[in-house]
């Protein structure tokens, strides 16, 4: 049992596709997202604290009745250890609603770094590109995560290149496990990649002397 979009008409997945469905504020609390199965669905990441420095945990496993499970967790701190990073993780701000801190971005006295989170169905899509120039200016992006992707190899390096971002890292295609496309800003962020595995990808967020977007 997965879920999927075959029952979806063209014109709801184009809606689905351009809709943020989930929006969390990353303040004090770990905060995590799930996404389910294989249904095209958008979800956003803030972080707002006077230095940009965190931790970002990608990690895919198999959920009840077989439903691939990716799970999104944001930490308000570098952590570099994976047993520390377990103990910090059982405190996360969790649930499928918005984030439970009242938050106002235009209110914000910090810089906020927006991450959004895309499990996508279509990268070969000629729209593909557009859609992402859009979100990009909508949302001002810093980091993008683009996840269910089946391209590898020489085909999605070309198609990582003519997207509006400047640092990129994509982990490898194993058997039926798709790759995870980590794109940011260079010129605003720094992302140090510590540990890559069949099931997710650890990264450090570090923020450069320049103002965000």
């Amino acid at each position: 049992m997965h879920l999927c979009e075959k029952s979806l008409s063209p014109l709801e997945k184009i809606h689905l596709e351009l809709v943020i469905s989930q929006r969390k504020i990353l303040l004090k609390r770990p905060i995590e997202m799930i996404f389910l199965g294989n249904l095209s669905m958008l979800k956003l990441l803030q972080f707002s604290m006077p230095t940009i420095a965190c931790t970002l945990n990608i990690l895919r496993n198999q959920a009840q009745f077989g439903i691939l499970k990716l799970a999104v967790n944001l930490f308000p701190r570098v952590i570099r250890e994976r047993n520390e990073l377990r103990q910090v993780w059982m405190s996360r701000e969790t649930g499928e609603g918005p984030s439970l801190t009242c938050f106002d971005s235009r209110l914000a006295p910090n810089p906020i770094m927006n991450i959004l989170i895309w499990n996508c169905r279509g990268v070969m899509k000629p729209t593909f590109k557009k859609t992402v120039m859009d979100l990009v200016e909508l949302h001002q992006l810093v980091i993008f995560v683009i996840t269910k992707t089946r391209i590898d190899g020489p085909r999605a390096d070309e198609i990582i290149r003519r997207l509006p971002f400047d640092g990129a890292y994509s982990t490898e295609t194993i058997g039926h496990v798709d790759r995870i496309w980590l794109l940011w800003w260079s010129n605003f962020v720094s992302m140090e990649v510590l540990l890559v595995t069949e099931q997710g990808i650890h990264t450090i967020v570090q923020e450069r002397d320049s103002d965000f977007p």
